[in-house]
């Protein structure tokens, strides 16, 4: 090597050195931690990135990443099955190359717990080795291997084995894992070599050379594998869940599985019977758990189990239904990936601002409809990274001060009103730093007052004590707060109210300044002075720095909380709150997610989230979490009675009611065993109305009646395409102008009592688009209109108006009618016809010409408007639901079909969904005013009876005199077991008729 080049690479790896070791007061994690448990990831030392100046000619052609079972790990995969997998990495430069990091992906559903480095890694030509580490860029799948290589000569050839610890999903045979290698980006070209696939990780160079082959992995056999192996999971007791399980056929042949399910816990657990695969064919299926209303807490086991009669395999699923739900629930990635972020809450959505990352801009999360919106234009004025940490939300403004990273300075405001970025100019005195570092910023917003806590003057460890005060109405620097004790940064802040003496406080918690803290202080606004530190809210249960923190209302108080962070030196996903009622710090369970730091929480509408932050280093991510703090609906066990005739002879007939009322909103069996003393009288068993299944069993003498799974869940449905092939024939989101009024046909199809009508429109008869396009799938579009059932309802038709356009003729081209009930979400279905979402709770796919079906002429003079006339009636217990109703039919040989508006104003405004987005309004649940109505309800008519209660009733012959026969009934409800009992007296013996002269 040169002299040149040597001294190049000497001050190379000095400046590579200088942020984590003595240049600044720092918090530090070194890379060092051990590897030896569950991953602990790089976190870096709280200063700004700095661009190393990196010389030298390079090249890494030829470089590779190759499956290695001869280096000591498994020699095929096992899906579900913790395994290790070991592979070669080989790096070729002909010309002094360096290569700093190796990212090797798997497929997304795997499930990566540690890497290490297998043997001694090695250089032909006298290259070396730099410290290894390893560090998540996606969790769990996607690793980044930091193991510097220098090659030494023209043409050095390193090689390094890393062993993964892995537990594979089912996938290809063989699997295909991508890879990408980091050179030192001078002179030639490849410095970026990858697998064929081309994958690069996100943040990094393009690949510029992808001739080498993915690293395959093949899977093992011959076997059926299920995976997942194990699923844990919780949920409400009536709320049903579904779960996606993968079938794979390894076996050597095509094959059909019989599919078993097992369960211990009240309720249903249901799935297909069977699925027929060709060999090295892998196909999802959907299972249900559905717990019964009334199923004790406790934790349950159920199994789901495949077999063609010679390989077999299992998923376990350990089930824990509860009444109350407090944890971590993942939401969608926000899209701009961002660390050191600032949070609001405000108009319903959680906003996240600005941040160090990728991009900028800001984007909103809408709960309502669990999507991310990036905001056209609202980029800050200086347009690059920056690092503010925390900021003060007053209103409809955000406040942040400048980061002493030197991107912006001094205070700025975010309007999210008006999408606005403002440097303020306020008044009074403000702080001698045009820039301060990880500050933490509380608000109080009664009175517009924002406190900015602590930070540092410079990049690193905090070194401030002070607390500057800026009143958001006047636009001014108020005096500051006296100092508080201990100089700290990348801390926490809480402003409340302390329920014992009605004092305001200021409190600051952990941090860092130098070293990680776990001390807290407040600030008495009452007296004018800072208490002693840990006298108001204790020490935290262990250091901690880079949380994200917030504060919640609840009906039992407030809490403080602190979510993420470096805590105990670690990087966590754990979170914390401060109970204000108790006194105390109490576990808030773990993040869905990933552990993150440097990251940032928000309330919005009482709910806690946690949005992006880093997953080490300077690794900033989009992944958010929001916590779920929900009480289940309660158990109601139905009135549950018995009677029976006062007084029998023997020979004579006792008549026998039980009554539930009111009607059962679940699973449930009823049964009475007749006493020895009486007879069953044949035929006389009924029950009022004629629901469920029941009859007499002579062998076991008992009366029964058994009512099952409430809705038919499925019914041969399959989910709509969402994409796939094309049509040349335009499409529209509806008919004729929005306005157009026709003559209506009259219908009356009345069977019985009307349950609910949304007569059609008088003023708008317009169509809006509701169709499965099977020959264009990314423009189906669907929509839904909510109703609420507060008696039991036992339906028994179904009336939809609607009309065509665009070449429509007729329904009778389509090749089937679905029609499907919805619970509903927060006012949106809580799935969609494309499987998105929960499954519905009934759902019911006919052909056009199915008797059950009558087709007449709509407002347009086409066979549009459809009748279902139910063979067996559908039971729908009290709840709130959606209808929605679609045709399956091509456009190019069937036109467009849609429905129309209603001009009443029930409920929620109608909803309406193109999931394939081909619209281009995206592929979530919208009003259905996105199209342009003014009306909110859909026309629609359910018709049928009310179910207040059910009778069962039935005879019995008395056969013993003198007594009193007591007869007993019971109702089996979820966990629970109601017995009702009634007697009848059979009288004193027998008498024989007397003369009297």
């Amino acid at each position: 090597m040169s002299a040149k080049k040597a001294f190049t690479v000497l001050m190379l790896m000095v400046l590579c050195l200088l942020p984590i070791k003595d240049t600044i007061a720092a918090p530090i994690v070194d890379n060092s931690i051990a590897q030896d448990g569950p991953p602990v990831t790089e976190v870096s030392t709280g200063i700004a990135p700095t661009t190393l100046n990196r010389s030298g000619i390079s090249s890494l052609s030829g470089s590779n990443v190759t499956f290695d079972p001869t280096a000591g790990g498994d020699s095929c995969y096992a899906p579900g099955a913790p395994q290790t997998l070991c592979f070669k990495s080989e790096t070729y430069s002909p010309d002094w190359e360096y290569s700093y990091n190796n990212w090797i992906k798997f497929p997304s559903d795997w499930i990566v717990s540690n890497v290490n480095v297998q043997g001694t890694p090695v250089c032909d030509s006298g290259g070396t080795w730099g410290a290894f580490d390893w560090s998540f860029q996606t969790s769990p799948y996607e690793i980044n291997v930091y193991h510097p290589r220098y090659h030494a000569s023209s043409g050095d050839h390193c090689l390094a084995t890393y062993c993964v610890d892995v537990t594979p999903a089912a996938n290809a045979n063989p699997a295909g894992i991508s890879w990408y290698f980091d050179g030192d980006g001078y002179a030639s070209v490849p410095h970026n070599p990858c697998s064929s696939d081309g994958y690069t990780p996100a943040s990094q160079s393009t690949c510029d050379e992808m001739v080498n082959p993915l690293a395959e992995v093949p899977v093992c056999g011959p076997q059926v594998v299920l995976t997942p192996a194990v699923i844990e999971t919780s949920g409400c007791h009536g709320d049903s869940q579904s779960h996606t399980l993968t079938i794979l056929n390894i076996t050597g042949t095509d094959a059909t599985f019989d599919i078993t399910y097992n369960k211990d816990f009240p309720g249903d657990l249901w799935g297909p019977d069977q699925i027929t695969l060709a060999d090295g064919v892998s196909a999802d299926f959907d299972v249900i758990l559905d717990p019964h209303l009334c199923a004790e807490d406790a934790d349950y086991l159920a199994t789901v189990s495949v077999s063609d009669g010679t390989y077999s395999d299992e998923t376990t699923i350990n089930y824990k239904v509860i009444s109350e739900i407090h944890e971590w629930q993942q939401i969608p990635t926000n899209p701009i990936a961002l660390m050191d972020n600032v949070l609001a809450g405000y108009d319903g959505k959680v906003w996240s601002l600005i941040g160090y990352g990728g991009s900028t801009g800001v984007s909103t999360y809408d709960p309502a409809l669990d999507t991310w919106t990036v905001i056209p234009a609202s980029a800050p004025p200086w347009g690059t990274s920056s690092y503010p940490r925390s900021g003060c939300q007053v209103g409809n403004e955000v406040f942040i001060y400048g980061d002493a990273a030197g991107a912006y300075t001094g205070l700025w405001s975010y309007n999210m009103d008006t999408n606005t970025w403002t440097s303020e100019t306020p008044g009074g005195t403000p702080p001698p730093y045009a820039g301060i570092w990880a500050p933490a910023w509380v608000a109080d917003t009664s009175s517009g007052v924002c406190y900015m806590t602590g930070g540092a003057t410079t990049p690193g460890g905090g070194n401030l004590t002070s607390i500057y005060v800026y009143d958001t109405n006047a636009n001014a620097w108020l005096t500051a707060l006296p100092a508080f004790t201990s100089v700290r940064d990348f801390h926490a802040a809480f402003l409340y109210t302390r329920p014992s003496d009605s004092h305001k406080l200021l409190c600051l918690a952990g941090g860092n300044n130098g070293s990680d803290m776990s001390s807290t202080q407040c600030f008495d606004f009452s007296v004018g002075m800072w208490n002693v530190e840990n006298a108001d809210l204790g020490a935290l249960p262990g250091t901690s720095w880079g949380m994200g923190y917030t504060q919640r209302q609840t009906p039992d108080g407030e809490q403080l909380w602190m979510v993420g962070g470096v805590y105990n030196t670690a990087l966590t996903n754990q979170t914390w709150y401060y109970d204000v009622t108790t006194s105390a710090w109490m576990d808030g369970g773990i993040l869905e997610s990933v552990p993150v730091y440097r990251t940032a929480a928000v309330t919005l509408d009482d709910t806690v989230y946690h949005i992006g932050g880093s997953t080490g280093s300077f690794s900033y991510t989009g992944l958010s979490d929001k916590r779920l703090e929900y009480f289940c609906p309660a158990c109601e066990i139905p009135g549950f009675t018995k009677q029976a005739s006062e007084v029998a002879l023997p020979g004579q007939t006792i008549h026998y009611s039980i009554s539930v009322d009111p009607m059962v909103k679940d699973t449930a069996l009823v049964y009475d065993f007749l006493p020895n003393s009486v007879e069953y009288v044949p035929g006389s068993l009924t029950v009022s109305p004629d629901i469920g299944t029941y009859d007499y069993d002579s062998t076991e003498r008992v009366i029964w009646w058994y009512n099952g799974p409430i809705l038919a869940k499925g019914n041969g449905w399959i989910p709509a395409e969402k994409s796939g092939t094309s049509s040349t024939t335009a499409i529209t989101t509806h008919s004729a102008a929005l306005a157009e009024v026709t003559s209506a046909t009259p219908t009356d199809y009345a069977i019985e009592m009307v349950l609910w009508d949304q007569p059609l429109s008088t003023v708008n008869q317009a169509a809006i688009v509701n169709q499965e396009f099977s020959d264009i799938p990314v423009y189906s579009s669907f929509l839904a209109d909510d109703f609420t059932v507060t008696t039991p309802w036992m339906v028994n038709s179904i009336f939809i108006p609607g009309n065509g356009w665009n070449g429509f003729t007729t329904l009778l081209n389509a090749s089937a009618l679905t029609f499907m009930i919805y619970q509903d979400n927060a006012g949106i279905p809580a799935g969609d016809p494309s499987g998105g979402g929960q499954l519905p709770i009934w759902v019911y796919t006919l052909s056009p010409t199915d008797p059950q079906i009558t087709i007449t002429d709509g407002t347009g003079g086409f066979p549009s408007n459809t009748q279902l006339t139910l063979d067996v009636p559908v039971l729908l217990p009290t709840g709130h639901y959606w209808l929605i109703f679609y045709p399956t039919m091509p456009v190019s040989s069937g036109g467009q079909f849609g429905r129309q508006p209603a001009d009443t104003a029930n409920l929620y405004t109608a909803s309406f969904i193109n999931p394939g987005g081909g619209f281009g309004f995206g592929s979530n649940w919208l009003p259905w005013t996105v199209v342009g109505l003014s009306q909110t309800d859909m026309a629609f008519r359910i018709e049928g009876t009310e179910i207040p209660s059910i009778q069962i009733e039935f005879d019995a012959s008395a056969s013993a005199p003198n007594q009193v026969i007591w007869n007993y009934a019971y109702l089996e409800y979820g966990s629970y077991v109601v017995s009702a009992d009634d007697s009848t007296f059979t009288g004193y013996g027998t008498y024989l008729p007397m003369t009297i002269k």
